[in-house]
C-alpha cells in the first residue's frame, strides 16, 4: 500500500494530517490525494514583515477558523508558499504580507522587475471525513522556532483539531543543506563517545582486577598475622 493510500484511509477515518513542507516531495502526496494545491518549491522572503532577516517572514491576518484561535502572528523559517489551484476545495488560512517576494537569488532582495505580492502559506482542505493542514514551511515547529510568536498556539490548535488522531507527516521532506555532513559528524562523535566510554570501562575493569588479584594476598598476610583461616569461594 502506498503512502497516499495509507494517509487517505486515515483521513477517511476522520483523521487530521499536518503536512509541513517547503522544498521536499510533499507534492507527490498532494497529487495522490487529489488535493488542488501544491508547494511552490521556491523560497519566499518578505521586505517588511520579518524577524532577523527577510527569510524569516512574519505572518498575520489569519482567517477565522478553529486552527487560528488566539493566533495573531507566526514566524516562518526560510519558507516556500502554496499554489492554490482550486479555492473551492482548499481554504487559505494565512498569507504573507503584500511586501513578500520570491527570493530567487537567495540574497533577501527581490530581483530586478520581480513582483512583490502576498502569497498563501497556510491552508487546509477536507479530504474524506478528515482534514489536511498544509504549511509551506518544514521548520516552523522545530525547537528553535516553536516557542516564538504564536507558533506554539498554532501547533496546539492543529493538535486539538485532530483530537487523539493526528499525524505529523515528515516522511516527504527533503534533507536540509549539509544534512549528510552533520550526520557524518554526529556518527563520528558518537563513535568517539563510545570509545571513551569503553576506555573508561576498561580502566575500571583493570583496577577491579588489580584489586581482586591483590586482595587475597593481603587477606592471607593479615590472616597469618592474626592466625585466622581464610577460605575463598569461587
Amino acid at each position: 500500500m502506498t503512502d497516499g493510500a495509507i494517509i487517505r484511509n486515515y483521513l477517511d477515518s476522520n483523521g487530521t494530517v499536518l503536512l509541513a513542507d517547503d522544498f521536499g516531495s510533499g507534492n507527490s502526496l498532494l497529487e495522490e490525494l487529489n488535493v488542488s494545491a501544491r508547494f511552490a518549491g521556491k523560497p519566499l522572503a518578505d521586505l517588511y514583515a520579518y524577524s532577523k532577516n527577510p527569510s524569516f517572514p512574519l505572518v498575520s491576518g489569519f482567517s477565522h477558523s478553529p486552527l487560528s484561535d488566539n493566533v495573531s502572528v507566526v514566524i516562518l523559517d526560510h519558507p516556500s508558499f502554496l499554489d492554490i489551484r482550486d479555492s473551492r476545495q482548499v481554504t487559505i488560512l494565512a498569507s504573507s504580507s503584500p511586501f513578500s517576494f520570491i527570493d530567487v537569488q537567495g540574497n533577501g532582495k527581490p530581483a530586478q522587475n520581480e513582483s512583490v505580492n502576498s502569497y498563501p502559506v497556510i491552508a487546509y482542505a477536507h479530504v474524506g471525513a478528515g482534514s489536511l493542514v498544509l504549511i509551506a514551511d518544514a521548520s516552523m515547529f522545530i525547537n528553535e522556532m516553536i516557542g516564538l510568536y504564536d507558533n506554539t498556539r498554532l501547533f496546539a490548535n492543529v493538535v486539538k483539531a485532530g483530537g487523539s488522531s493526528l499525524v505529523f507527516d515528515i516522511a516527504h521532506l527533503a534533507n536540509a543543506p549539509l544534512t549528510g555532513m552533520r550526520l557524518m559528524m554526529k556518527n563520528s562523535l558518537d563513535g568517539l563517545i563510545r570509545f571513551a566510554q569503553a576506555s573508561i570501562y576498561l580502566q575500571v575493569l583493570i583496577v577491579v582486577l588489580v584489586v581482586a588479584v591483590s586482595l587475597p594476598f593481603q587477606l592471607v598476610r593479615q590472616a597469618k598475622r592474626r592466625k585466622v583461616t581464610v577460605t575463598f569461594y569461587t
